[in-house]
């Protein structure tokens, strides 16, 4: 799978999950999207953007009928490798309950964001490779 597509599919899904969990905003958010760009290794403002545009997706979403407008300089498609690096820093810092209803809710996740299911659990299967690499490296 190509890294934009990748990038693509992760956005759809950070999306997906922060409209499940939803989001808090809060007077620490200038500060808190200020650490987490430090743990992700991109510039405050371009995390800013992304976060602005992901509340603005989401808000469009949620209520259509908010005409909800950010004019951003952040490009699709650093916005979706800004989000394929959310993706993967959120993959480590939770804990991950591996079962056998994974099949099911990345189906279901795949047909919420109305994407090829293939293509989903595809994107989770390098994730979570990535992650195992990073947990028990080769000795």
């Amino acid at each position: 799978m190509k890294p934009e597509r990748m990038g693509e599919l992760a956005y759809k899904l950070l999306l997906e999950r922060t409209a499940r969990r939803g989001y808090r905003l809060r007077k620490s958010m200038s500060r808190d999207i200020h650490n987490h760009a430090q743990q992700l290794g991109v510039e405050t403002a371009e995390l800013k953007q992304f976060t602005m545009i992901a509340l603005r997706d989401l808000m469009g979403k949620m209520f259509p009928s908010m005409n909800v407008t950010f004019v951003s300089t952040l490009s699709d498609q650093r916005r979706n490798e800004i989000a394929l690096l959310v993706a993967r820093h959120e993959l480590r810092k939770e804990s991950i309950r591996l079962n056998g209803d994974h099949d099911r809710e990345l189906a279901e996740l795949a047909q919420a964001i109305g994407e090829n299911e293939r293509e989903v659990k595809q994107l989770f299967t390098i994730l979570m490779r990535e992650l195992m690499d990073e947990l028990f490296p080769a000795v």
